[in-house]
């Protein structure tokens, strides 16, 4: 019909166009799955004559880029209504071949990126396969870009990638078994100033831990290294007591550096190790990662820690400023904390004089369906004294600030 006719004259147009100018190719590739077939096998026809070496590097690049995603996007959803023929993306496959930049550092840096979920297998291949192909992919770059370009490549290879990303380039590394030589990496890059040779560092460590256990470890001069070293190579070892005691014997200065930033899992613990963790997470200004730690073993794991020990974690992380390294209360935190004062308040031996002092302090969070006081209305009725610091609060004196 007319659109029909509208499209293929428009289409014929920016061929035309295209024609005149070279640099105006690949801008067809952005919706190349939308343009009519005319421009389609024009465009086609233009990537099959075109002399790669032709290209600007920058433009051979987005070229192949583009086509790269086309193909792989096509080839995941092949069965939905908009996607290109078979036909036409097998051709558009033969054509990413060709493009495929010859720097192995370039053409694997997109594995170390998010938007890799369509970028292997199809709809009908399960999740685990795709995963697996993901990671040989991945080991299979990481040995191309070593054998090439050295450490440097690889920490060229992380460079703008998030951390997770960074780790498993140190993982593939460890496990390719390329770099036999730990003192390459160890223990100098574990405390980089740069994110990502940190990451790389700390996933060939637990890469080679992984492959050569605990034996690997203690045969570490882990006594000659720095005590921030060791706390962050501590960060690839199972958080649980013999961690912490191994980190007490061979070097006890390196156990704040571990507490500062270690996650605490909660999963494996018993009520003893929980109660440890919170009172050293206490000791090293990290409340909330305290109260994180309780929210999960009391809700998930279906713990009981001492109340004590529950309240002190709950106090601090209500009473301390922010810091650097904890940031503010957000949703899930406040959650959290909501969820762990439900613990306090539901112990029929709860000190009450303490936990009405902690709903008071926690009064502002009433307005989230998640919080509400149990004893302090009672409170306000019994004690004068208390009363008084309420009225006080609500009705400030006329040269106070109401903001303070």
């Amino acid at each position: 019909g007319d659109i029909r006719r509208q499209a293929e004259w428009a289409a014929a147009r920016l061929i035309q166009i295209a024609e005149g100018h070279r640099e105006k190719w690949p801008l067809m590739l952005k919706d190349f799955a939308k343009l009519p077939p005319i421009a389609q096998n024009a465009v086609l026809k233009w990537l099959g004559e075109l002399n790669v070496n032709s290209l600007s590097e920058n433009a051979r690049q987005e070229t192949w880029k583009q086509v790269r995603e086309l193909v792989q996007t096509h080839q995941f959803f092949h069965d939905a209504w908009w996607a290109m023929s078979k036909t036409t993306v097998e051709s558009l496959a033969e054509i990413e071949q060709k493009l495929t930049p010859p720097d192995p550092l370039v053409r694997s840096k997109w594995l170390f990126e998010n938007g890799t979920t369509h970028a292997f297998g199809s709809m009908e291949t399960p999740y685990e396969e795709r995963e697996r192909m993901h990671a040989e992919a991945q080991a299979k770059a990481v040995r191309e870009v070593y054998e090439k370009l050295g450490l440097d490549g690889l920490f060229k290879l992380g460079s703008n990638s998030q951390f997770h990303f960074c780790t498993k380039i140190g993982d593939c590394l460890a496990k390719s078994g390329l770099l036999p030589d730990w003192q390459n990496l160890l223990p100098e890059k574990l405390i980089s100033k740069t994110d990502h040779e940190r990451g790389i560092a700390l996933g060939y460590a637990a890469g080679r831990r992984a492959v050569e256990g605990d034996a690997w470890v203690e045969n570490l001069p882990l006594e000659e290294w720095s005590a921030e070293a060791v706390g962050a190579f501590a960060l690839i070892l199972n958080f649980e007591r013999p961690t912490w005691q191994m980190l007490r014997r061979r070097k006890a200065d390196a156990e704040p550096f571990y507490w500062r930033r270690v996650h605490p899992w909660t999963n494996h613990l018993s009520e003893d190790e929980l109660e440890e963790t919170i009172e050293v997470l206490l000791q090293n200004g990290r409340p909330k990662a305290a109260v994180d730690a309780l929210s999960e073993a009391i809700n998930v794991h279906k713990m009981k820690p001492s109340w004590k020990i529950v309240a002190d974690a709950v106090d601090l992380a209500s009473s301390s400023p922010s810091s650097s390294a904890e940031g503010d209360f957000n949703t899930m935190s406040v959650w959290e904390l909501c969820e762990v004062m439900k613990y306090l308040q539901a112990d029929p031996t709860a000190d009450q004089e303490r936990l009405v002092v902690l709903e008071w302090r926690l009064l502002p969070l009433a307005r989230h369906d998640h919080f509400e006081p149990k004893i302090l209305h009672s409170e306000l009725s019994r004690s004068a004294n208390f009363f008084a610091e309420v009225l006080s609060v609500v009705y400030r004196a006329k040269d106070q600030p109401k903001d303070e």
